[in-house]
């Protein structure tokens, strides 16, 4: 489909190129005849808005609209009077890389020529993958506009990366042979583009939905493409060609942004804001936003979590522990609490608990919670991982640890999990490791954990 921006130039023509439109009256013989052109890319992707020079969604909500996924319809063609424009103007769109760009230019304000032949139109440009060439001959609409389909004479490199330049529009001659004025190329005027180059159509990121708490006014949509984060995503990104290598950049750049104690609820776009944090959920989310906006696929989200027992969830992957009998490390697209939580009966001895023991740990519900603990002692529910899927191997990215990548879950959770531990609850809070013979194991020795 083709996406629409205010990419036009208004050009005043020399008076010679009026003798090759044909014989003007004599009024109009030393005239300036005016030429405006229509410029739309025509591709996959959808146009991106320009806002404010930060990381915030567009607003208002109507503009929203405007900056949907791909497969949202393309804005409406503008009315001519939003045509004219000042030349040179700037228009900002995304494009696959590996590409050659295409797009639909129209030419009006000439006068028809006697024998109505259509002359050819050619983008002359600096920079080789931005100029273009018709494919077939231009029409004449009934509108009295020239329509052109145009290609770029060279594909767009095959790297993340953003390209600026300068197209020459040149209407040149109608046929071979042709003499006079109509023979001389006759420049129409000049547009200036922005180019994202990406590996595919820019995808929302889906795993981790926020409210928007803290934005004024707050807003669902944490992943509306604007120039602002396109532009972050390729800086994070730029001269890579590989999925893999594209998450690890996004990575590296998110865990200088991990903080356990973060807000929950943070927009992941809001980690390019500096002195901004976000737990592991946020900053895996990131990863997941800029891979997405980026165009790449075979990547998503998964929760990683250590089990006592057998998970009965048939869409769950579980991997044996080779040390631990029983001990599985769970890879899931969910989290499934309900797997994590074991009785503390009343009776003395029960799990190896004293009666003491027993009457603290039951707590409001009777039962103790399952936790991974990290090399810092903190208690965690699940490590979460972006996962990547390229030339048949993977690699796990961990939203709040700074090592890696590693290349199966079980290897992962090792890496983020020291010890397994039942906690109980306290003050509502499910931080405090039961203090019992059988409190948990030390993941990576297999061993009883001790507290």
């Amino acid at each position: 489909m083709a996406h629409r921006l205010s990419v036009a130039a208004i050009v005043a023509l020399p008076a010679s190129l009026l003798s090759w439109c044909g014989s003007p009256p004599a009024s109009a013989a030393t005239s300036v005849a005016t030429a405006v052109i229509d410029f739309a890319y025509v591709g996959d992707h959808h146009v991106l808005v320009a806002k404010a020079d930060d990381w915030r969604d567009p607003e208002p909500p109507t503009e929203r609209a405007r900056v949907g996924s791909p497969t949202d319809s393309a804005p409406p063609t503008p009315p001519s009077s939003l045509l004219h424009r000042r030349a040179n103007a700037v228009g900002v769109a995304s494009f696959t890389w590996d590409q050659p760009l295409r797009a639909h230019v129209r030419v009006r304000g000439l006068p028809a020529r006697g024998d109505d032949a259509v002359p050819e139109l050619l983008g002359e440009s600096t920079e080789g993958w931005l100029a273009m060439r018709p494919v077939g001959p231009g029409r004449r609409e009934d509108d009295g506009w020239i329509a052109f389909d145009m290609v770029g004479s060279h594909a767009l490199p095959r790297m993340i990366a953003e390209r600026a330049g300068e197209v020459r529009w040149v209407l040149g001659k109608a046929r071979e042979g042709a003499r006079g004025p109509a023979a001389r190329p006759v420049e129409l005027g000049r547009t200036r583009h922005q180019i994202f180059v990406l590996a595919g159509a820019p995808r929302r990121a889906a795993s981790w939905p926020v409210t928007g708490a803290g934005m004024e006014p707050p807003s669902a949509d944490h992943n509306a493409f604007t120039v602002f984060r396109v532009r972050e995503a390729i800086r994070i990104a730029r001269g890579v060609s590989s999925a893999t290598v594209a998450a690890e950049r996004a990575w590296r750049f998110a865990m200088h942004h991990y903080d356990l104690a973060a807000d929950a609820d943070l927009n992941p776009w809001a980690l390019l804001q500096d002195g901004v944090h976000g737990q592991c959920m946020t900053t895996g989310a990131f990863i997941e936003a800029v891979f997405n906006v980026l165009g790449f696929e075979n990547g998503r989200i998964a929760y990683v979590y250590p089990s006592l027992t057998r998970p009965s969830n048939p869409r769950v992957v579980a991997i044996s522990h080779p040390l631990i009998p029983g001990a599985f490390t769970v890879e899931a697209a969910e989290y499934d609490v309900r797997g994590q939580f074991r009785t503390v009966a009343a009776a003395a001895g029960s799990r190896g608990h004293t009666t003491m023991q027993a009457a603290l740990h039951r707590g409001k519900h009777g039962i103790e919670r399952l936790k991974m603990r990290d090399w810092q002692g903190e208690l965690h529910n699940y490590a979460t991982a972006f996962i990547v899927e390229e030339n048949g191997a993977r690699a796990y990215f961990g939203g709040g640890y700074s090592a890696g990548p590693y290349p199966s879950a079980d290897v992962f959770l090792a890496a983020a999990c020291t010890a397994v531990v039942w906690a109980h609850e306290e003050d509502g809070a499910w931080e405090t490791i039961c203090d019992s013979a059988d409190a948990g194991y030390w993941w990576n020795t297999g061993e009883r954990f001790k507290p």
